[in-house]
């Protein structure tokens, strides 16, 4: 518990840091201007309506160990004054968040310095496993509070919740400090015991609920007889309806119901994304060399609204795998953008062996169209399922939060924007499926691909219309059918411009010979809406370009890609229409 000064003549500012900071966590004195500070770890000064450059306030915080400053949102910053370990200032009025995050880094600043108390190994890290964002803060209150009791605890949560970590954070704030003990379930309690008491280690069972019930009776009767140490049990859901039913011992559910902490999921704690994501994102990125690395609005209501099945394990993979994909990481300011974000492994598992050779027959042929389109049909839906996970989720956050009787409206509000543009993007998607379902067999005919182009991106709006260059040369007739032409074109710039960030740009050349080249160049390199097609990785495409393949194919053309560093290229290829043919009458080529 650190000792924290708060200078501050603010009732509100006053209740404020005590209700965020004060109790269990922290133990806060409120002085009103003092001239002579007592020891503490922080000092928090409210400076409203005080110039930092005044003389006074220099002296007030060259007084103060560690210092934070609180400001109006107006007030301005002296040239110079910048945020160290030992200095920071949050604007007003601040989210409980901000300030509770503010206390932690000054804190753990103090912990890193040489004549600090040195802790015990992993503490340090772990500590913050019983603080917000990491945990709720009710639980983490609980989760301090049994550190310093004899009794057995017992964590309840979901796996990826962090269990196992604030189990361990609990183990090394108890006093002594200790460390943490498997008790594997093929070997003898009382050797995990003996080992436990041995390393003056806290012992810990992973899913108590899923042990036999001659394993919950041991365990029962140790609790019952005295423990050499302290226990920590887990598990996913309270199984009082198994020790009804007869599958989970009466005994043992006693003994360890004395200290019970939830752990909510991530998806139930929306407030937490943040912060969390701010933590891990500096974290990874300093020790990928990086700086400044922050997420657009829209990123960062991406993650917010995403239902996160795997909790906090899954959202460090998945900044962990986003961050590792970028090609540039070492740029000051660099934002993430939406398209950025790899919520999905990308695992390549290898070419795959080559089967026996078969004998040439025409007859065969049929069936490979066949396996080639049940692949492909299995690739969508893939493809589309996982871009309706987000907005779905969104819209079923939205509706909990209208059943939440402690709903707050500006929350409602957000949220409220947020369903409704998931709305919006499920509805895109269902109609672009539904007009692919009505296209059967092309009707083809005469078709200027020039005019074409010039129609579709001339519809595009106006922002991304003037990143998108049209370079059309002349005619370029090519028979084709045109409804699904359009069709292949509309889903390729909807993928081209979906990765452009907030300075890519697409270049639409026509060349001779029915081909049209598409350069995209994106800030973060190959867009993830197009390079999954490259042909040199055997990788799958995106649900809309397999769309335009698969039409574009139909019609006797073909679509290529090719990927380098920083730009994509796509080559699509249409049949051109040749005036005059070998007697007299219109025919078509297409250069494969």
């Amino acid at each position: 518990m650190a000792e924290i000064i708060l200078i501050s003549s603010s009732e509100g500012v006053q209740t404020t840091i005590q209700a965020v900071l004060g109790g269990q966590q922290h133990h806060v004195s409120v002085y009103d201007q003092p001239e002579r500070l007592p020891k503490a770890d922080v000092v928090i000064a409210d400076l409203s309506g005080t110039d930092l450059d005044d003389p006074s306030t220099n002296a007030l915080l060259a007084r103060a160990p560690r210092a934070l400053v609180l400001l109006e949102r107006d007030c301005p910053v002296p040239v110079g004054v910048q945020e160290t370990s030992q200095f920071a200032i949050l604007r007003k009025p601040f989210d409980s968040f901000e300030l509770s995050l503010k206390i932690s880094a000054l804190l753990r600043a103090r912990a890193a310095e040489p004549s600090s108390r040195p802790s015990s190994p992993g503490a340090d890290g772990l500590d913050r496993w019983l603080e917000f964002p990491f945990v709720p803060a009710p639980a983490g209150a609980l989760l301090r509070r049994a550190a310093v009791m004899a009794a057995p605890l017992w964590i309840m949560g979901e796996p990826g919740s962090g269990r196992r970590r604030i189990a361990a954070a609990v183990a090394g704030r108890s006093q002594p400090s200790l460390g943490l003990e498997n008790w594997y379930g093929d070997e003898p309690l009382e050797d995990a015991l003996a080992r436990a008491s041995e390393r003056q280690s806290a012992l810990y069972v992973e899913a108590v609920d899923e042990r036999s019930l001659a394993d919950q009776a041991r365990l029962a009767a140790a609790v019952d007889t005295g423990l050499p140490t302290k226990l920590i049990v887990t598990s996913v859901l309270d199984p009082a309806s198994a020790v009804v039913e007869g599958r989970f011992s009466r005994e043992l559910y006693h003994a360890l119901s004395a200290l019970i902490v939830q752990v909510s999921p991530l998806r139930e704690r929306p407030a937490a994304i943040a912060p969390l994501v701010q933590l891990i994102t500096a974290g990874v990125a300093e020790s990928l060399g990086g700086k400044a690395v922050t997420y657009s609005a829209e990123a960062m209501a991406r993650l917010q609204a995403y239902m996160w099945p795997g909790n906090y394990v899954e959202l460090e993979a998945v900044i962990n795998r986003t961050l590792f994909s970028l090609p540039r990481l070492n740029t000051d300011g660099r934002v993430i953008a939406p398209a950025e974000l790899r919520f999905v492994a990308d695992v390549d598992t290898g070419p795959a062996a080559e089967p026996p050779a078969q004998p040439a027959r025409v007859a065969e042929a049929p069936a490979k169209a066949e396996i080639e389109g049940s692949g492909a049909l299995e690739h969508v839906l893939s493809g589309l399922a996982h871009d309706l996970r987000n907005p779905m989720v969104a819209i079923k956050t939205f509706a909990g939060l209208l059943s939440d009787a402690e709903a707050q409206p500006d929350s409602s509000k957000e949220l409220g924007m947020l369903a409704r543009d998931a709305c919006d993007r499920v509805e895109s998607y269902l109609e672009t499926l539904l007009e692919y379902g009505h296209m059967t067999e092309p009707s083809p005919t005469k078709v200027d691909v020039g005019d074409l182009l010039r129609t579709v991106v001339g519809s595009l709006d106006p922002g991304l219309g003037k990143r998108v260059k049209l370079e059309v040369t002349g005619a370029l007739p090519v028979k084709v059918d045109r409804d699904q032409i359009r069709f292949a074109l509309d889903n390729l710039l909807e993928a081209a411009v979906s990765d452009l960030g907030e300075s890519g740009s697409v270049r639409i050349t026509t060349t001779s010979g029915g081909t049209v080249l598409w350069t995209i160049e994106t800030e973060h390199g190959p867009g993830s809406q197009l390079r999954d097609m490259s042909e040199d990785g055997e990788k799958s495409p995106t649900w809309r370009v397999l769309l335009a393949r698969t039409l574009t194919e139909r019609n006797g053309g073909k679509l290529e890609m090719h990927s380098t560093s920083t730009t994509t290229t796509l080559k699509w290829r249409l049949p051109v229409m040749e005036e005059e043919g070998a007697h007299g009458k219109q025919t078509d080529r297409t250069h494969r």
